[in-house]
């Protein structure tokens, strides 16, 4: 079994998909966004962009 990961990049919304599968078959998926607030600074948007980001692949550990 396989896992990819997808990352749609965005400032405001950053976009994530996980797919689980063999071959032609897939055995699960999930989504998500992750958002940061126009009021932030953009050095502080980006450090949660990639906290969260650097967190979802520790704990997902995708195969690509």
């Amino acid at each position: 079994m396989i896992k990819i990961i997808g990352i749609d990049p965005g400032l405001s919304s950053t976009g994530i998909g996980i797919i689980k599968g063999q071959g032609l078959k897939i055995d699960g998926y999930s989504y998500g966004s992750i958002r940061t607030s126009k009021s932030f600074s953009l050095p502080r948007r980006l450090d949660q962009i990639f906290s969260k980001l650097l967190q979802i692949l520790t704990n997902e550990k995708p195969d690509l």
